[in-house]
């Protein structure tokens, strides 16, 4: 037994104490600060078990080794956590792929310098970019390196000349590309940031001329404006201050194309493109953004996707661009033989050749709205991703184009033999059409559907730089239903198949909802034998990568068996706690989808989905013990009851609200359920990615209604089927972004289901946001509808408008919120501006609710800065443990 201080300032461990073998030992007392240290420790502990087991691969690729035609290393670059130096970490994985089997080398840590590897088409050469400070500190170097003999012999360093252009784009999400090389592999093409004109203050008069000289016209008539010094601009919009593309792209203003040469080093700007037409350095606020480029089949063009970046002067200010993906950008080729010609040569840059090296560009893509991420494959087809009429909302489901490149010899009389080489327009295509509604097919095989749809259409950012495979398919990774999945379409007819697979060839998975059937796959890439490498996840399993074998791809019948590669490690992301590794019965937690129709809709035939996670199931035992040893860790055994326990439960709204919450592994929700033994809730309302145009349009104009409605039916489905374990009296809810404007909605329109919050970012008051996020599109699209927004002008809302838009938001309900909220702030954000979070505080510090204020100052959206992250997400559990799972109540709630 303990004995009981009568100080109100000790309270016993409520743990049994197991003594230490001494021959007396005294009795132990624990302060409330040792138990919240003891709690605290645990806590981060477990945070960094789950963050380190984290799989998150940014780049893969394939080079050959030695002479053997099936030796091949896979190369994985990996990014981890590094919680004691607040950044991020990247590692090297390599695996040897035998013809049978498989062998990983030890990881290799990536120097912070390096930004990008861009891998030659043959695998023989690989190029790495690097980013170190001047020998003086006060600038930074660009420098490309151009390994040889498969990426094992260092041949050349070229610097990347600073008075040509600014920051190299390595965003192979969007702006960027990971093909880089032409298929010689003696020159490689990429995006860059056009420096800034040159500026100056009214009082500097250092850099004036004696005479003329500088300022002659140049061949064209045009006047060298490199060369010209905008006196008094250094504050000017355009000029010093650079027009950006908001968040997430605060460095990015005008990217351009440039081509560099690996023999001599030569590097100049692409200039017959559509960024030419308007080519100024009196600002940076017109033009076009160029990027996704990559050549030919022949070498001589570049196939690339420009951006309007106000060039036709129809665009008052520029929009915020991560996460929207519907800003007009158009396809287009530009030849460049004659460029890559003259940078071949040692005197080339000596050159005078006027403005342009070749001729004028192309528009291939005049009868879309939306064109983006251009790839060759086959050597004879152009395919890329394409919308004919686009879409007001962020997100929205995308075609597939295709048309023929033809290696022509005949001479054109009108443009010369730069154009011998072409696409043939009269050949173009809709491989794969934009999906309004999936269809509806009798009888149907199970095997074309997932959580009982059929394809709903393409939903994804980029297609890989290499997604073909025998040259009668092309292969692809896009959002279906609650799931991400691999599908394969016939480059003849464009038929879609469902790529199905699973671990250890186990076609009933492991029983239940958490099988091959409702796991998450994406594909990495297609190796030359025509094997494809993807990973499978589920949201109890970091991503394992594996291989699907080219004759079973070949004969597919329905189901394949992946052969496992490899399955990579954690990396502990802090040296401050140990991991706490997780024994098999704690690790399996448990997941179910549900799938609904959507409420009030009876005519709907689009589902709404939800992806449960449940807690691992708990071994009986009559008591816990906790032992404390001379280093103070903590030993638990295990007490709960299966049959008796019921969680409380957390609802997680998506954010967007045009994306998606798949079935892969999410390692704070992951956290949170196992080691905080609460059950989440994701819910994929209407609006969400993956289930067709018309249900994602569906939400505009019906922001804070619909969406509502769906994710507390989704809510209400669950503690009704699932009553056995979840406890309908202890809900809460957690969200960031539109999640988090959902979480307020849900706290003031229900504030008898909904018991605690936590936001992140959330929009609170669309009226006060309009005109000071880098997304006023979003304000007007999701209060009044698609077809709404003026995207030729920029204004704040009118008097009726203010009112539709109070009415849309969360503060609208705020007299209706009890449930005590925590708040978290990325102070640095240009989405959702930090007022608005702020906001709706201190409304609820006014009403005397329970609530707690994050604020990251130097955090952005996302709140992603790694010890940011690691706090933000040890406070949610912390908030959902005082306010939610202990909580008492005196009356059942009602039905």
């Amino acid at each position: 037994t303990l004995s009981i201080s009568s100080s109100s300032s000790f309270i016993p461990h409520p743990h049994k104490i197991t003594p230490r073998k001494t021959s007396r030992m005294p009795i132990l007392y624990y302060t409330q600060n040792d138990l919240d240290d003891i709690r605290d420790k645990k806590d981060a502990s477990a945070y960094n078990s789950f963050v380190s087991q984290s799989v998150d691969i940014s780049q893969a690729y394939l080079r050959k080794v030695g002479g053997g035609k099936n030796n091949n290393v896979l190369s994985i670059i990996r990014s981890a956590r590094d919680i004691d130096n607040n950044k991020r970490c990247k590692f090297l994985h390599q695996v040897v792929l035998g013809q049978k089997d498989a062998f990983s080398l030890p990881a290799i840590e990536i120097s912070s310098d390096e930004k990008a590897r861009i891998p030659s088409p043959s695998g023989d050469k690989l190029a790495i970019l690097k980013v170190s400070p001047s020998s003086d500190g006060t600038t930074k170097k660009q420098i490309l390196e151009i390994w040889k003999n498969g990426g094992t012999m260092l041949d050349k360093r070229i610097i990347l000349p600073s008075e040509k252009h600014g920051a190299v784009c390595t965003d192979s999400n969007w702006f960027g590309s990971n093909s880089w090389w032409n298929p010689q592999e003696t020159a490689l093409v990429y995006s860059a940031e056009m420096n800034k004109p040159k500026t100056c203050s009214y009082f500097d008069y250092s850099s004036m001329k004696d005479n003329f000289e500088d300022f002659n016209p140049t061949p064209f008539g045009r006047e060298d404006e490199t060369k010209k010094i905008h006196r008094g601009g250094t504050n000017t919009l355009g000029q010093g201050i650079s027009e950006t593309w908001g968040e997430k792209y605060t460095e990015t203003a005008r990217l351009n194309l440039y081509i560099v040469n690996v023999e001599t080093g030569h590097v100049d700007m692409v200039k017959n493109t559509p960024s030419d037409d308007y080519y100024s350095h009196e600002s940076s606020s017109r033009g076009m953004v160029l990027g996704q480029a990559s050549f030919s089949p022949c070498g001589d063009h570049i196939v690339y996707t420009g951006w309007d970046a106000g060039q036709k002067f129809e665009m008052p200010r520029r929009l915020g661009s991560i996460y929207c993906f519907q800003r007009p950008c158009q396809i287009y080729m530009s030849p460049v033989k004659k460029l890559i010609k003259r940078l071949s040569k040692e005197d080339g840059l000596k050159e005078n050749i006027g403005s342009r090296d070749d001729f004028v560009y192309d528009e291939i893509s005049k009868e879309e709205k939306l064109a983006r991420s251009p790839r060759f494959i086959n050597g004879n087809k152009l395919v890329y991703l394409s919308s004919k009429d686009g879409f007001d909302t962020h997100g929205g489901c995308m075609g597939l184009t295709i048309m023929d490149y033809v290696l022509d010899l005949n001479k054109d009389a009108k443009f010369g033999t730069e154009f011998n080489n072409h696409v043939d327009k009269t050949t173009k295509r809709v491989l794969v059409d934009e999906v309004r509604i999936p269809p509806q097919t009798q009888n149907i095989s199970d095997k074309n559907k997932v959580l009982d749809m059929e394809f709903p259409g393409i939903f994804t950012n980029q297609l890989l730089s290499e997604p073909f495979s025998d040259k009668q398919f092309l292969y692809i990774t896009t959002s279906w239903g609650s799931c991400s999945k691999i599908i394969r379409i016939s480059l003849d007819n464009g038929q879609k198949t469902l790529i199905n697979f699973g671990l250890d060839g186990n076609k009933e998975g492991d029983g239940g909802d958490g099988s091959w059937k409702t796991a998450s796959q994406t594909l990495l890439g297609i190796t030359p034998q025509g094997d494809a490498l993807v990973t499978f996840s589920e949201p109890n399993k970091p991503p394992v990568i594996g291989k699907l074998p080219a004759d079973d791809l070949a004969k597919y019948d329905g189901y394949i068996s992946m052969k496992d590669i490899v399955e990579l490690p954690p990396i502990a992301a802090t040296s401050s706690v140990p991991m706490s590794l997780l024994n098999e019965e704690e690790k399996n937690l448990r997941y179910h989808c549900i799938t609904l129709n959507a409420p009030n809709d009876e005519d709907s035939t689009v589902p709404i989905q939800a992806i449960l996670l449940l807690p691992p199931k708990l071994e009986k035992s009559n008591q816990t013990e906790m032992d404390t040893d001379d280093n103070d860790e903590e030993k638990e055994d295990t007490s709960e009851s299966t049959e008796d326990e019921k969680f409380p439960l957390i609802v997680v709204p998506h954010g967007g609200p045009h994306s998606v919450t798949s079935t892969t592994y999410i390692p704070s929700y992951a956290y949170l359920c196992q080691h905080g033994r609460y059950a989440i809730l994701h819910c994929n309302y209407r609006g969400s990615s993956g289930f067709g145009q018309d249900a994602l349009e569906s939400l505009a104009g019906l922001a804070g209604m619909v969406d509502v409605e769906d994710v507390t039916y989704l809510t209400v489905t669950a503690l009704k089927e699932y009553g056995f374990c979840l406890d309908k009296r202890r809900v809460g809810v957690c969200g960031g972004s539109h999640g988090g404007y959902l979480a307020g909605h849900l706290i003031g329109k229900y504030p008898g289901l909904y018991q605690a919050a936590a936001m992140r970012n959330p929009v609170t008051n669309i009226a006060s946001m309009v005109t000071a996020t880098d997304i006023p599109d979003w304000c007007y699209v999701e209060t009044f509808g698609t077809g709404y927004y003026n995207w030729k002008e920029f204004r704040g809302p009118k008097r009726d408008e203010l009112g539709e838009m109070w009415d849309a938001s969360p503060i609208a309900r705020i007299a209706n919120v009890s449930a005590p909220t925590l708040m978290a702030l990325g102070m640095s954000d240009k989405r959702v501006p930090p007022s608005q979070g702020l906001e709706y505080y201190y409304a609820l510090r006014s009403k005397n609710i329970p609530t707690k204020l994050l604020t990251y100052e130097e955090d952005d959206h996302a709140i992603d800065k790694v010890q940011s992250e690691a706090d933000h997400w040890i406070n949610i559990k912390k908030w959902f443990d005082e306010h939610l799972r202990d909580i008492q109540y005196e009356d059942e709630l009602e039905d």
